[in-house]
């Protein structure tokens, strides 16, 4: 794993309707590793990744993948440079088998997706319109994978989920970035998001306002007590 930033936001700022969704937001991503994004409902994070995706523009600041700027670009030029991108509520289409969902794209990931999604590979001729949420929500990510991104970008992939399920799905996304797979991703579930990452940031009003090893935010008694409950 290198050390040089996949992902770098320098400064970032967006307005919606003319309020700030995203106020001076700087992150670096590494290649390889795993970041969370943590924060309360309205924090900005979902705009945060819409932004990296090219669904929003910013009204200031750099976003760059591999040192190259991507800010400003149509989100279609941007996932073929290289974001996989899984939003929430999983927007996948209904009509097409599981196996012809996977077949959009270019099919020459590093991982072997069915091994990494073994649920999906029982139900290869279900159409996806009868899959459980969870199933569905499997199926996003791997979609986002099909074209060897350098980095997956997730959003609340644990969202409505039941427990046993949302397990599950960590483990995937764990097992991505044992293979080499680099992923931002925004989690409300803020136990299993610092478990699982190696660092995180969190989000107030369009702010980071924190940010460091995971583990060692997990410890933290402001971080505890405003995003864990405790």
């Amino acid at each position: 794993m290198s050390d040089a930033p996949i992902l770098t936001l320098r400064n970032v700022e967006s307005r919606f309707l003319g309020a700030l969704k995203l106020v001076d937001v700087c992150i670096d991503v590494n290649e390889g590793e795993l970041v969370s994004i943590l924060g309360a409902n309205g924090a900005g994070k979902t705009s945060l990744l819409g932004a990296i995706a090219g669904l929003y523009r910013i009204s200031r600041g750099e976003i760059c993948l591999d040192g190259k700027p991507i800010n400003g670009l149509p989100p279609h030029r941007i996932a073929r440079m290289g974001i996989g991108f899984a939003p929430q509520n999983h927007p996948i289409f209904n009509s097409l088998t599981v196996a012809e969902s996977l077949d959009l794209g270019r099919q020459n990931t590093r991982i072997d997706v069915m091994a990494l999604f073994p649920n999906l590979a029982t139900k290869r001729g279900q159409r996806a319109a009868a899959l459980s949420g969870g199933e569905r929500q499997m199926l996003s990510m791997a979609i986002a994978l099909q074209n060897d991104p350098k980095i997956c970008i997730f959003d609340e992939p644990s969202s409505g989920l039941a427990p046993k399920i949302v397990a599950q799905v960590f483990e995937s996304i764990q097992a991505m970035v044992d293979a080499g797979i680099t992923v931002l991703m925004v989690e409300q579930n803020a136990r299993a998001a610092l478990r699982y990452a190696a660092r995180a940031y969190v989000m107030e009003h369009g702010r980071i306002v924190a940010d460091g090893i995971a583990s060692e935010l997990a410890n933290d008694d402001q971080i505890r007590r405003a995003y864990l409950g405790m």
